[in-house]
């Protein structure tokens, strides 16, 4: 196992002696845990992790990893120094913090991918308005201040993804598209839908982006006859939500490298769908 570079445990619903014992022996090499369903009907099963975050070799990506505090991660991050090129963070609750993030501006220059997918809880879904489950999002706290210090810090940064992460905001857009020069990939994923991108009416930084994706949460726009356009507080809610058409005409004459692009509900570029071979592996398991 010296020469281990990725360990991925699945469908694990009991703890295992053995596997902690392998898991505080993991060899330097390894770049990437994924621990995937690994929980009982009440609680989830969770392992002493503080070891890997004291391995010389920088982590590349950690998901499903439920027991992790945000302190373990920012010291591994302090630890590494400057030689992260890559963070991937799916479903990890209890990282979602603006320290983290912090932490990645901080000491992570040479960055060129940072991707963090914030997970809903399957424990607390609400039931909507209209007789839909809704999501609720696990705690967070990463700002659009901390995320534009990622975006000015990681100087190499070209691919950057976010799904559901409350601090993309139109500030944030507009950080994007003044200091990412570098970025040949950006994703948005289930944003707020006060996302437009009201007052970007240039793109001067996004000559070479590729990929440009800004959508909203599923569960916006519904068309139904039934739907109530009523929000969870009482408020008025709009349907069918749009980009700022002003922020759109910027990206189509902002952005020649572009080969997809989609904004809110209107895609502008598209391609033949990728294949699955390209996905996260956590894609498939989820």
């Amino acid at each position: 196992m010296t020469a281990l570079r990725y360990f991925k445990i699945c469908n694990l619903f009991v703890p295992s002696p053995d596997i902690a014992h392998l898991i505080q022996h993991f060899p330097p090499t390894l770049e990437t845990l994924d621990l995937l369903h690994c929980r009982s009907r009440t609680c989830f099963v969770s392992y002493p992790l503080i070891h890997i975050f004291i391995l010389p070799h920088p982590l590349a990506r950690l998901g499903g990893i439920y027991n992790i505090p945000a302190s373990d991660l920012i010291r591994g991050l302090t630890n590494w120094g400057t030689s992260p090129t890559q963070l991937h963070l799916f479903h990890c609750r209890g990282l979602y913090e603006n320290d983290v993030l912090a932490t990645v501006a901080l000491h992570c220059p040479r960055l060129t991918h940072l991707q963090l997918w914030v997970s809903t809880d399957p424990e607390h879904n609400q039931e909507s308005y209209w007789g839909r489950r809704l999501p609720t999002t696990v705690p967070q706290t990463i700002t659009e201040l901390t995320l534009c210090q990622v975006v000015d810090s990681c100087v190499e940064l070209r691919d950057f993804e976010l799904r559901n992460v409350h601090g993309v905001t139109d500030r944030f857009l507009v950080c994007c598209t003044a200091q990412g020069r570098t970025l040949t990939r950006l994703v948005l994923d289930e944003i707020d839908v006060q996302v437009r991108g009201a007052g970007i009416v240039d793109v001067p930084s996004w000559v070479i982006l590729e990929e440009l994706g800004i959508r909203y949460s599923w569960h916006v726009g519904y068309e139904d006859d039934d739907y109530d356009d009523k929000d969870d507080y009482g408020g008025r809610r709009e349907k069918n939500p749009t980009m700022d058409p002003l922020f759109v005409q910027a990206v189509k004459e902002g952005c020649p490298a572009l080969t997809e692009c989609q904004l809110g509900p209107e895609t502008l570029i598209s391609q033949p769908m990728k294949s699955i071979a390209f996905l996260p592996t956590y894609f498939h398991e989820w």
